[in-house]
């Protein structure tokens, strides 16, 4: 067994640095599409899907940006993951509003505890 004086920190400090290289290059792959900064809301509700009798709460949430595949919202209440929610996106400056269905594919938690941060995939 070899003695850890003599382990050279040179070889295991360029596998992290390789290691961590690799992950800001497959975060770079996994984003395909740039993400614009917009201010918009959005208002719509959750497709109900086998919940028969249940009745849908209107769901609100702030864009904080958008791209060709989905948008990012804060909102105060947390939506299940995977579930559709359709509804309107108003963007800022524009005059209409957009009709949206969107899946949800990810939900964080802010650090103040009182937001969740969420991730709107576009269906169609």
């Amino acid at each position: 067994m070899r003695d850890p004086a003599h382990v050279n920190p040179h070889r295991f400090s360029a596998k992290r640095g390789l290691a961590s290289e690799r992950k800001r290059q497959q975060s770079r792959t996994k984003r395909q599409n740039p993400r614009y900064s917009i201010g918009g809301k959005f208002e719509g509700s959750e497709l109900p899907a086998f919940r028969a009798g249940k009745k849908t709460e209107v769901f609100r949430g702030r864009v904080k940006d958008i791209s060709d595949r989905g948008f990012c919202l804060l909102a105060a209440r947390r939506p299940e993951q995977s579930v559709l929610l359709q509804g309107l996106l108003r963007l800022a400056q524009m005059p209409m509003k957009i009709p949206a269905l969107a899946q949800v594919r990810w939900v964080n938690r802010q650090v103040s505890g009182r937001h969740y941060r969420i991730g709107l995939q576009y269906v169609i």
